[in-house]
């Protein structure tokens, strides 16, 4: 987003700094390397940070930034360059750009400026020994931003999954699921064994279960990929629940009745849930019509047994009642 504000965008390395009479302001001397947003006309260029109402700079930049080379995102008035700080809120000293690795820098990327920014921030990321909570949502945020392109942020998040870094695939992984993407997901499933062991592992049932949006029936094959494995890794099965759980159509149910028999309660319960609304809104044949719920599948046993809270009824007996139902019934659906 900050790309997108900017007037000017540009690889520069910081070559002096001084800090004003006035705690948090500061001018810096930039040499320009490659300008990759609006136009400059010198190699040098002299930018003025000062204390802005959407963030708080330090009180002072510590003089081992001078020599850095990195991404700066330059406002432009009569009064000359201002830097935009890459965040709000109280910014840390290396808020203040984006570090660029002298290799990356001289890389010559091409494509558009979002797509080379996004390419720039996995460059970073990647280059970290031990990524911090507010690295990794630095990151994670650019990368679903509502304010790029798809194409750009999958690109780069494809970027990370590539990488042999854990950290690395986990966020390149939360990325593209939270982007809807169902390679992704595929990915997740060949890999579960070895990110669900690192702690930043709950970025990807958190995007599964709540940011990824399916694409219809020929998303219930991928999901099924992670069901198929039985795994005890905490959140997996409920997360895939939540998800499955979008894909309003009978063709989930054989997958919902696996998650029946996870281990995971929560799994459980989002499994019967899917059974029970299913059973009021679908006619005899399976097809939800979107109707109320006066679905000829439904009957007073149905309804008890779809969970709600309170109810007194716990997970392994619902899952009881609907593998029992599902037993029953899922022949006359055709299925």
């Amino acid at each position: 987003a900050v790309g997108q504000t900017a007037s000017v965008v540009l690889i520069g390395t910081l070559k002096g700094l001084e800090n004003g009479a006035e705690a948090g302001y500061f001018t810096l001397t930039l040499s320009v390397a490659k300008t990759l947003k609006g136009l400059v006309y010198t190699s040098v260029v002299v930018a003025g940070l000062a204390p802005g109402d959407s963030y708080v700079t330090p009180s002072v930049l510590p003089n081992s930034l001078v020599g850095q080379t990195g991404i700066w995102f330059l406002s432009e008035s009569g009064s000359g360059y201002q830097v935009i700080p890459t965040e709000t809120g109280r910014i840390l000293p290396n808020d203040v750009f984006l570090p660029v690795s002298d290799s990356l820098a001289a890389a010559g990327l091409s494509g558009t400026t979002e797509y080379q920014l996004l390419q720039y921030l996995v460059g970073w990321y990647r280059s970290l020994s031990n990524p911090t909570v507010r690295d990794d949502m630095k990151c994670l945020t650019s990368l679903q931003s509502q304010s790029t392109s798809p194409e750009a942020s999958l690109a780069a998040a494809n970027s990370l999954i590539g990488s042999p870094a854990v950290a690395s695939q986990i966020i390149g992984l939360a990325a593209a699921i939270g982007l809807g993407s169902d390679s992704a997901v595929a990915a997740l499933s060949t890999s579960l064994h070895v990110v669900s062991k690192n702690p930043k592992f709950y970025l990807i049932t958190g995007a599964l279960a709540t940011s990824y949006q399916p694409h219809g029936v020929g998303s219930i094959s991928v999901l099924k990929q992670i069901i198929d494995q039985h795994s005890a890794v905490p959140g997996i099965d409920a997360a895939v629940g939540a998800a499955l759980s979008k894909i309003v159509v009978k063709q989930t149910l054989p997958v919902m009745a696996e998650l029946l028999n996870s281990s995971d309660p929560t799994a459980q319960l989002r499994a019967a849930s899917f059974f029970g609304l299913f059973t009021l809104f679908a006619d005899s044949n399976g097809n939800v019509s979107g109707g109320g719920p006066e679905g000829p599948l439904a009957s007073d046993e149905t309804r008890l047994y779809t969970p709600r809270r309170d109810s007194g009824v716990s997970p392994q007996q619902y899952s009881q009642f609907w593998r029992g139902w599902w037993a029953e019934h899922h022949t006359l659906l055709g299925l």
